[in-house]
């Protein structure tokens, strides 16, 4: 079995995948990550392969800092306009993913870009939580109201409110936020 996973180039999110992309490689699967180069050689030492995107399909917040993934989010404006962005340049990758012949993806909510892929594709998808589940009654979604000055944009209610048949949340419910 080949699978495709497609994650937000960050350590909180490619991290936590790794010991499960390494037993299904163990068990004889074949596991390919779409990432950036920052993450190619943690991803091969693991024994899975690597497709590199351009640095532009990471959260870029600082405007100073283009070419460095960072964790903290300064305003909506610019998280958005990088939602945005990676919406728009997905396409570019469709035909690369088309090529690989796999059996399925497993896929971060945040992974808008791999998302917008494979939803023009007919491929069987696993929805991977790296961190958090959140339900549409959580207080973040409170929250994340507040930050957008009361609306949340359909672009990041599409991260949040998405559920697959398959759905991995490998933190235990009683380490989630509403529990």
């Amino acid at each position: 079995m080949k699978l495709l996973f497609f994650f937000l180039p960050a350590h909180g999110h490619i991290n936590p995948t790794l010991p499960v992309a390494k037993e299904l490689i163990q068990r004889g699967e074949q596991i390919v990550y779409y990432t950036t180069e920052e993450f190619k050689k943690r991803i091969t030492e693991i024994g899975a392969e690597v497709r590199i995107v351009d640095d532009e399909f990471g959260i870029h917040m600082n405007k100073g800092n283009a070419n460095k993934s960072v964790s903290t989010v300064p305003n909506p404006e610019t998280l958005l306009a990088n939602l945005s962005n990676h919406v728009q340049k997905a396409s570019r990758l469709v035909e690369q993913v088309k090529l690989e012949s796999d059996d399925g993806i497993v896929y971060d909510p945040m992974c808008l870009w791999g998302r917008t892929i494979f939803e023009q594709l007919d491929i069987p998808r696993i929805l991977f939580y790296s961190g958090m589940v959140i339900p549409p009654d959580s207080p973040i979604l409170q929250y994340l109201s507040t930050w957008f000055q009361g609306e949340i944009p359909e672009i990041v209610n599409k991260m949040f409110m998405v559920k697959e048949e398959v759905n991995i949340a490998p933190v235990p419910r009683e380490f989630q936020p509403d529990s």
